[in-house]
């Protein structure tokens, strides 16, 4: 009978941990991929000075939080501090969005914005089993939620700088597997046509100026990247 006792004990432990688990468990939010260019092809378009004028992307990229204001600590048990400028990944506990300290693992603190109002204002623990415990409310900690590229990608684009004596300048980027900043850059220069429009190349990109000056530029992209 002892045994009998103890074998459905133990059973009867197991499933509610199990269900516990299931219902609460922290799981990662994917990545998501980004493709795309601009502008379309054959069709006049505008931009101002210091906006891309022709690009080209595609890399996969998941949307990170940035604190903006450090975390009081007390409520988890974590080595490494919630300061200014730490990033938090995102995922989902139970149908509601978190942001968790990487990597996730016991001890790891977990963030929630409840009212969406861009501060955290609750915070859990992450537990050996990878669930949310100790939840409770915390001093509201601004944050930012910006794009971070991961993975292979590559984003190549043009960039308006404006006319200089009848010298278009145009700014070359190329970013690689870390998006954040660019892995390649080289200065344009192209001299206007002052009897009409201007046609530029650029590896693959062909455009026809129809009109710059130091505020805007007007043209149109016979073939982009």
């Amino acid at each position: 009978m002892r045994n009998y006792l103890s074998l459905t004990y133990s059973v009867t432990y197991s499933v509610a941990l199990m269900t516990a688990v299931g219902c609460a468990s922290v799981q990662p939010q994917n990545p998501k991929s980004v493709v795309g260019s601009f502008p379309d092809v054959g069709v006049s378009t505008s931009v101002a000075v210091g906006q891309v004028m022709v690009t080209k992307y595609d890399y996969l990229s998941l949307a990170t939080a940035t604190l903006r204001d450090p975390v009081e600590g007390s409520f988890w048990a974590g080595r490494n501090p919630l300061t200014v400028g730490s990033v938090l990944t995102p995922a989902i506990s139970s149908g509601q969005e978190v942001y968790c300290q990487p990597p996730a693992r016991l001890g790891a603190p977990c963030l929630k914005d409840t009212d969406k109002d861009g501060r955290f204002d609750y915070g859990y623990t992450m537990n050996a089993y990878g669930m949310l415990v100790n939840g409770r409310s915390i001093p509201p900690a601004a944050y930012r939620i910006s794009d971070q590229s991961i993975k292979d990608g590559f984003k190549y684009e043009l960039l308006y700088e404006g006319v200089d004596n009848g010298v278009l300048r145009i700014a070359y980027r190329e970013f690689t597997e870390n998006l954040a900043r660019p892995a390649f850059s080289q200065d344009l220069t192209y001299t206007l046509d002052r009897d009409g429009h201007t046609r530029i190349r650029f590896r693959t990109v062909a455009a026809t100026i129809h009109r710059a000056d130091n505020k805007e530029i007007e043209y149109t992209v016979e073939s982009g990247f």
